[in-house]
């Protein structure tokens, strides 16, 4: 996405300039920024980075063809050249976004953004967020670089594509297409192989990625060759043609989503409309005329420093927006980005292009220079994430910005009977109560391991790195991957209700259901929650499915109320209890963030304000999984009313978020020290009853 050829250079390499090829640039951008804003409609628009490689794997591999022809080829000047297109809006907006995140983000995002910063200036960012994120999780909309990712697969496929070429052009020109050709199938294969068994590395790494920049390389070469079996067609095919070439990318656009299994071959389409517009959208085709709109072009010009500018913009203002980015503000942001775009373009990317301007010994000392600072401020960052910065505030208001609860299980997983395990309350008791769950098991791992202590009783996490919290509900993804992650978490949930049954007196059992059941039509219309009060949770949702006896999998209800039961059942099938947890009350807004806003915006933060949600819009959210749990009858089941403890006490109908001063959680959801210490009290009052019986 990087990539606009100095019309000039084009010149000296025979090409001419194609102003359509900025108008499908713009068709690339356009979609991504809508999509990263949170328009609806445009909820396939991520495949724009796949249109951008394409171009870039055209128009990158034209010039290095054409120099090999000539013997003219330098590793140094093409490097040169990347750096130069490359490297100064990428430290302009990142040096923007550093000073932005010293102000105003929290120490754990500004931890999370120095390493971020670091791993972009290695152009690794895209290994780093595969480790560390999928690209559709719902942190990501508050990460100012992961859009990073997509320039780390193009430096990595810079250093390969010389290499590529300069050993291929010994042969004769069919051979040159047929090993790309090759290469393109091998990586494709690898792209849907690893959607289906690994699909962040699928997105993320560059052999799943290959393809997209090959197939403009292949273009490259058919065009240098073998032109005339490009255009010796009619004008009417060719208009056909072309026009086809923006029906395979608008539609996508509209019809993709984040559950869409992707890359793989869902982005042949958007790709091969790519190669069909570079091949035929030309100066006298409706389609070249469409895409040579002077608008459309004008975009297409700024487009990489509205890929680098967009993202950190919309991050930002999540993380300043008390409640959520309203469509309005999102217009403006996509405003201000255009904005900022056309000045770095104007005053940033055209001086460094030009050699005249800037000679290569002040590009390579500014490299070198800029790479350094970049890597030492993030190092620093990386930490702690600067944490001094608000240590005041850490120091006086640490209740209000959400104690963490110690997660016992980071180092102290022990490997039992082919189980992730782990040990907590008292170690010597021959009493052990099993933990299951997801995050919101997790949360309350410090406040249990005191009750037990208490309670002599030797509490056992039971962790499932790779499979979800509720046996038989899965992500929707492609048929096989599903079937595949069934087989392979099927084995590891009957290891789970063995070691159950086997050595434990009980369960308890703490999930975030419905973020797990969703969608269930008619209940659970989102993933994430909405207060209705202008608290909405970020991120986009994914559907899960559940596993039917006819092998199948499906969203709907009866399926997914068959897997809760067949779960409850297996785990209260022996003489161990089962002790459910009801729904913790979801919050939308992220409590400990908001009070650290009013400190660095306001210099006096309101934190002895009472935070609260609806208790209605909790029973509209959660009345599904709590129905379910209420019609449980076996003797052995037990149930805790969590909103007990937060809802209809302090304020009728509302649920207590933070009082006093005192945010009972972390986020939007998870509870803080505070508020799970509030919440065991309450599950220890059931397991002495269990006990007596």
């Amino acid at each position: 996405m990087a990539e606009i050829l100095d019309p000039i250079y084009l010149i000296l390499i025979n090409m001419k300039y194609r102003n359509e090829i900025d108008g499908l640039r713009a068709l690339a951008i356009l979609p991504v920024v809508f999509y990263h804003a949170g328009f609806p409609l445009f909820s396939g628009g991520f495949i724009g980075v796949d249109i951008f490689f394409v171009i870039s794997g055209f128009l990158i591999s034209s010039i290095v063809i054409e120099e090999l022809e000539n013997n003219r080829f330098s590793y140094a000047n093409f490097y040169e050249r990347r750096f130069r297109r490359i490297l100064p809006a990428l430290f302009l907006v990142s040096i923007t976004s550093f000073i932005v995140g010293w102000f105003s983000l929290p120490p754990t995002d500004m931890q999370d953004f120095s390493k971020s910063l670091v791993r972009a200036f290695l152009f690794i960012s895209n290994v780093y967020f595969y480790n560390h994120s999928g690209y559709f999780d719902s942190a990501t909309e508050l990460k100012p670089l992961i859009h990073s990712w997509s320039l780390s697969v193009e430096e990595q496929f810079y250093i390969f594509l010389p290499v590529f070429l300069t050993a291929i052009s010994i042969f004769r020109n069919y051979l040159k297409i047929a090993i790309s050709i090759v290469v393109i199938f091998a990586s494709l294969i690898t792209s849907q192989i690893l959607i289906n068994s690994n699909p962040d590395a699928a997105f993320y790494l560059l052999h799943s990625r290959l393809w997209e920049l090959m197939l403009g390389v292949l273009l490259r070469l058919l065009l240098n060759h073998h032109s005339s079996l490009l255009h010796n067609i009619t004008s009417s095919t060719q208009n056909l043609l072309g026009l086809i070439g923006i029906l395979l990318i608008v539609v996508p656009i509209f019809c993709f989503t984040p559950d869409t299994a992707f890359p793989g071959i869902s982005a042949l389409p958007a790709t091969l409309g790519a190669l069909l517009i570079i091949a035929y959208a030309r100066d006298d085709t409706i389609a070249g005329r469409l895409l040579r709109n002077k608008t459309l072009a004008y975009i297409g010009l700024i487009s990489y420093s509205t890929y680098l500018w967009h993202q950190p913009i919309f991050s930002f203002a999540r993380h300043l927006s008390t409640n959520s980015v309203t469509t309005f503000q999102s217009i403006l942001l996509i405003g201000l980005t255009l904005c900022l775009s056309s000045i770095s373009w104007r005053f940033i990317e055209l001086p460094f292009r030009k050699s005249r301007s800037i000679g290569t010994k002040v590009i390579w000392i500014g490299t070198i220079t800029v790479s350094l600072s970049a890597l030492l401020a993030g190092n620093l960052g990386s930490t702690d994430g600067f944490k001094s910065r608000f240590s005041k505030a850490y120091e006086e208001y640490p209740s209000a910005l959400g104690v963490r609860n110690k997660d016992y299980c980071n180092s102290n997983i022990i490997h039992i009977d082919g189980l992730d395990l782990c040990f907590f309350g008292d170690l010597s008791s021959t009493n052990r109560i099993a933990l299951w769950g997801d995050s919101h098991a997790s949360m309350l791992l410090e406040a249990l391991n005191d009750q037990f202590l208490n309670k002599k009783i030797m509490g056992v996490r039971i962790i499932f790195k790779k499979c979800g919290p509720i046996p038989s509900i899965q992500l929707a993804a492609s048929k096989y991957a599903m079937a595949a992650t069934h087989e392979k978490c099927l084995k590891e949930y009957d290891k789970a209700y063995k070691y159950v049954s086997n050595n434990t007196v009980g369960t308890i059992v703490s999930i975030r259901w419905s973020y797990h059941l969703y969608p269930i039509v008619g209940h659970i219309d989102k993933m994430h929650f909405d207060n209705k009060e202008g608290g909405i949770e970020p991120g986009k949702s994914k559907a899960k499915v559940a596993y039917t006896e006819s092998a199948n999998f499906s969203i709907g209800e009866i399926p997914k109320i068959k897997a809760l039961q067949d779960f409850i059942d297996q785990l209260s099938s022996g003489k161990s209890f089962v002790l459910i947890l009801e729904p913790v009350p979801e919050v939308g807004w992220d409590i400990p963030r908001t009070n650290l806003k009013h400190i660095i915006l306001n210099n006096s933060p309101v934190l002895k304000t009472t935070i609260t949600t609806s208790y209605q819009a909790y029973i509209d959210r959660n009345n599904f999984i709590i129905s379910f749990i209420n019609s449980l009858s076996k003797p052995n089941i037990f149930q805790v009313h969590s909103s007990d403890v937060f809802c209809n006490n302090l304020i009728k109908n509302r649920c207590v978020a933070q009082s006093d001063g005192i945010s009972y959680y972390t986020d939007t959801n998870h509870l803080s020290t505070y508020g799970a210490n509030m919440l065991a009290p309450k599950i220890m009052d059931s397991v002495p009853t269990i006990f007596s019986q």
